[in-house]
């Protein structure tokens, strides 16, 4: 005889408390999440100062931070909700995006392109590295989103947006969309035309990063936290938190933070040194720096670099003379 299956206990104020989460811009998958978590909680405990604290260390003792943060944020939100101050005193704890280690711009495109493009998921890759969106914000645009450089895409929060994406990106996917043989009206669809599953990108990217030999502690999701950080130095704050999709800027700050290049350059920049530092080391140095930021990559000019003379001769190749 099969066992009935235990559905979970239904909150006596969840529509209220699901109409409260709606206002503040939470997502579907989240209120599920925050539904979910209270009403095993409630099905053993009131929900007190007491109560919640000894939940939040035997369920997250030996956990991450983040795991910790999201029993956090939900014990906040349903206290807001039922008017509890003493859910004020909980706080978050700093998730450290830096101890997971993101992909140099090389390894990047050795992941992108390790099966040559246009392939559907080395096309996906390289959407993914060049908007900052989330995995599954690419995964749910359809074809008619797509217009000249631009993807229209829903975010977690329901709310839709415009993502900007560079031309060679926006002529790699209309070369995929010309060649593939997958009938679907989503945009990376998987092979039987249906919408694609966040697993199985992360599949994929673990399948890549294992064949380059990349041994990295890196995840799927720091590629969009290399995106801002690449950014953050050349555009303005504002212009990227549109396009990643937070609502709080200070959100965007917390992940566009300083890496080793950042702080190494720094200090070759003290000017307690300026007088006493070659000009010929200091046009090596903005070189070098020209280099990493991919100005010398572009085939459509030449390049000259007379150090002696201390100029960077710039030619277009097209040009006629």
């Amino acid at each position: 005889m099969k066992k009935a299956i235990q559905s979970t206990p239904r909150l006596m104020d969840e529509e209220r408390f699901e109409f409260y989460l709606i206002e503040h811009g939470k997502a579907q998958s989240t209120i599920r999440f925050y539904i979910r978590l209270l009403a095993n909680f409630l099905k053993t405990n009131e929900f007190t100062d007491e109560t919640c604290r000894r939940w939040l260390v035997d369920k997250t003792l030996h956990k991450s931070a983040s795991c910790r943060n999201k029993y956090v944020n939900v014990f906040k939100n349903y206290g807001r909700f039922k008017n509890l101050e003493f859910v004020e005193q909980y706080t978050s704890l700093p998730e450290h995006p830096e101890s997971f280690d993101r992909l140099t711009t090389d390894e990047l495109w050795q992941v992108i392109e390790l099966v040559p493009l246009p392939d559907r998921m080395s096309v996906l890759l390289l959407t993914l590295a060049n908007s900052g969106c989330r995995v599954n914000e690419a995964l749910m645009a359809q074809k008619r989103h797509l217009s000249y450089k631009m993807i229209r895409i829903k975010s977690k929060t329901q709310e839709i947006r415009k993502i900007a994406i560079h031309e060679f990106t926006y002529q790699q996917i209309q070369s995929y969309l010309q060649t593939t043989k997958i009938k679907s009206d989503y945009l990376f669809p998987n092979y039987k035309g249906k919408k694609m599953t966040s697993a199985g990108v992360l599949k994929e990217y673990r399948r890549r990063l294992k064949i380059l030999k990349i041994n990295k502690n890196t995840r799927i999701h720091d590629i969009r936290h290399s995106y801002m950080n690449r950014q953050h130095k050349n555009n303005p704050l504002r212009v990227l938190q549109e396009q990643v999709g937070h609502k709080k800027l200070t959100t965007t700050q917390r992940y566009t933070h300083p890496d080793e290049e950042d702080l190494l350059l720094l200090a070759s920049r003290d000017t307690l040194f300026a007088e006493n530092v070659d000009p010929f080391y200091q046009l090596e140095e903005l070189i070098d720096e020209a280099k990493k930021r991919g100005f010398f990559k572009n085939t459509r000019f030449e390049w000259k670099i007379g150090k002696k003379l201390l100029h960077i001769e710039i030619a277009d190749k097209n040009a006629t003379t």
